[in-house]
Protein backbone atom coordinates (compact mmCIF):
# COMPACT_ATOMS: atom_id res chain seq x y z
CA UNK A 1 0.00 0.00 0.00
CA UNK A 2 1.52 3.21 -0.88
CA UNK A 3 0.89 6.05 2.11
CA UNK A 4 -1.60 8.74 1.28
CA UNK A 5 0.73 11.68 0.36
CA UNK A 6 2.26 9.34 -2.31
CA UNK A 7 -1.23 8.29 -3.09
CA UNK A 8 -2.40 11.84 -3.86
CA UNK A 9 0.70 12.63 -5.75
CA UNK A 10 0.03 9.32 -7.42
CA UNK A 11 -3.48 10.21 -8.65
CA UNK A 12 -2.44 13.75 -9.60
CA UNK A 13 0.62 12.01 -12.31
CA UNK A 14 -2.43 9.76 -13.47
CA UNK A 15 -4.94 12.63 -14.11
CA UNK A 16 -1.75 14.02 -16.02
CA UNK A 17 -0.70 11.41 -18.05
CA UNK A 18 -4.05 10.49 -18.76
CA UNK A 19 -4.52 13.89 -20.26
CA UNK A 20 -1.80 14.11 -22.22
CA UNK A 21 -2.29 10.47 -23.48
CA UNK A 22 -6.07 10.70 -23.90
CA UNK A 23 -6.92 8.12 -22.07
CA UNK A 24 -9.16 8.18 -18.92
CA UNK A 25 -9.21 6.04 -15.66
CA UNK A 26 -12.18 4.39 -17.08
CA UNK A 27 -10.03 2.75 -19.81
CA UNK A 28 -7.44 2.01 -17.46
CA UNK A 29 -9.62 0.03 -15.35
CA UNK A 30 -10.95 -2.05 -17.95
CA UNK A 31 -7.43 -2.65 -19.72
CA UNK A 32 -5.92 -3.69 -16.41
CA UNK A 33 -8.90 -5.78 -15.34
CA UNK A 34 -9.64 -3.50 -11.82
CA UNK A 35 -13.48 -2.82 -10.61
CA UNK A 36 -15.18 -0.42 -12.35
CA UNK A 37 -15.01 2.69 -10.06
CA UNK A 38 -11.84 1.30 -8.37
CA UNK A 39 -9.28 4.06 -9.09
CA UNK A 40 -12.10 6.89 -8.02
CA UNK A 41 -12.36 5.31 -4.73
CA UNK A 42 -8.90 4.99 -4.29
CA UNK A 43 -8.76 9.05 -5.27
CA UNK A 44 -11.45 9.77 -2.83
CA UNK A 45 -10.12 7.78 0.18
CA UNK A 46 -12.50 5.27 -0.08
CA UNK A 47 -9.95 2.16 -0.55
CA UNK A 48 -6.07 1.83 -0.55
CA UNK A 49 -4.48 1.16 -3.80
CA UNK A 50 -1.58 -1.54 -3.22
CA UNK A 51 1.92 -1.22 -4.52
CA UNK A 52 1.04 -3.48 -7.37
CA UNK A 53 -2.04 -2.18 -8.89
CA UNK A 54 0.08 1.18 -8.53
CA UNK A 55 2.59 -0.03 -10.26
CA UNK A 56 0.36 -2.02 -13.07
CA UNK A 57 -0.99 1.50 -13.65
CA UNK A 58 2.40 2.93 -13.96
CA UNK A 59 3.03 0.13 -16.48
CA UNK A 60 0.47 1.04 -18.74
CA UNK A 61 1.25 4.62 -18.43
CA UNK A 62 4.82 3.58 -19.78
CA UNK A 63 6.48 5.54 -16.52
CA UNK A 64 8.36 4.33 -13.32
CA UNK A 65 6.53 4.02 -10.27
CA UNK A 66 9.39 6.12 -8.83
CA UNK A 67 8.53 9.10 -11.08
CA UNK A 68 4.81 8.38 -10.69
CA UNK A 69 5.02 8.77 -6.38
CA UNK A 70 7.55 12.07 -7.12
CA UNK A 71 6.03 15.41 -6.44
CA UNK A 72 7.20 16.52 -9.89
CA UNK A 73 7.38 15.30 -12.60
CA UNK A 74 11.17 14.76 -14.26
CA UNK A 75 12.17 17.54 -17.03
CA UNK A 76 12.11 15.16 -19.52
CA UNK A 77 8.55 13.73 -18.53
CA UNK A 78 7.48 17.26 -18.63
CA UNK A 79 9.29 17.84 -22.29
CA UNK A 80 7.73 14.52 -23.55
CA UNK A 81 4.46 15.00 -22.34
CA UNK A 82 4.27 18.71 -24.32
CA UNK A 83 5.44 17.31 -27.11
CA UNK A 84 3.02 15.06 -27.83
CA UNK A 85 0.23 17.58 -26.68
CA UNK A 86 2.12 19.83 -29.40
CA UNK A 87 1.63 17.23 -31.91
CA UNK A 88 -1.69 16.02 -31.61
CA UNK A 89 -2.42 19.63 -31.39
CA UNK A 90 -1.13 20.16 -34.80
CA UNK A 91 -2.77 17.51 -35.78
CA UNK A 92 -6.42 18.43 -34.87
CA UNK A 93 -5.53 22.18 -36.25
CA UNK A 94 -4.86 20.67 -39.68
CA UNK A 95 -7.72 18.51 -39.80
CA UNK A 96 -9.79 21.67 -38.40
CA UNK A 97 -8.15 23.29 -41.34
CA UNK A 98 -9.33 21.10 -44.19
CA UNK A 99 -12.58 21.05 -43.19
CA UNK A 100 -12.95 24.66 -42.83
CA UNK A 101 -11.49 24.67 -46.95
CA UNK A 102 -13.61 22.05 -47.75
CA UNK A 103 -16.37 23.99 -46.47
CA UNK A 104 -15.43 27.44 -47.98
CA UNK A 105 -14.36 25.83 -51.33
CA UNK A 106 -17.07 26.83 -53.36
CA UNK A 107 -18.52 24.15 -55.67
CA UNK A 108 -18.32 24.94 -59.06
CA UNK A 109 -18.70 22.69 -62.36
CA UNK A 110 -15.43 22.41 -64.47
CA UNK A 111 -16.65 24.87 -66.63
CA UNK A 112 -17.17 27.83 -64.11
CA UNK A 113 -13.27 26.65 -63.41
CA UNK A 114 -12.43 27.66 -66.58
CA UNK A 115 -14.40 30.55 -67.24
CA UNK A 116 -12.92 31.81 -63.97
CA UNK A 117 -9.21 31.23 -65.04
CA UNK A 118 -10.08 32.21 -68.82
CA UNK A 119 -10.89 35.94 -66.22
CA UNK A 120 -8.06 35.82 -64.06
CA UNK A 121 -5.68 35.37 -67.33
CA UNK A 122 -7.27 38.33 -68.87
CA UNK A 123 -6.98 40.62 -65.47
CA UNK A 124 -3.30 39.25 -65.66
CA UNK A 125 -2.92 40.65 -69.33
CA UNK A 126 -4.75 44.10 -68.87
CA UNK A 127 -2.73 44.84 -66.30
CA UNK A 128 0.33 43.72 -67.78
CA UNK A 129 -1.01 46.10 -71.01
CA UNK A 130 -1.68 49.43 -68.56
CA UNK A 131 1.96 48.72 -67.01
CA UNK A 132 3.39 49.87 -70.24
Amino acid sequence: MITTDKSKIFMENVDILCSMNDYNVINIEKMLGLSAGYISRCRSGQRHMSLDVACEIADFLEQPIEVMIDDTLPIKTQIDLAQKEITRLRRTIGKLEKQLDDKMRPKMSSSEISNRQKLNEQRMENKEANKK
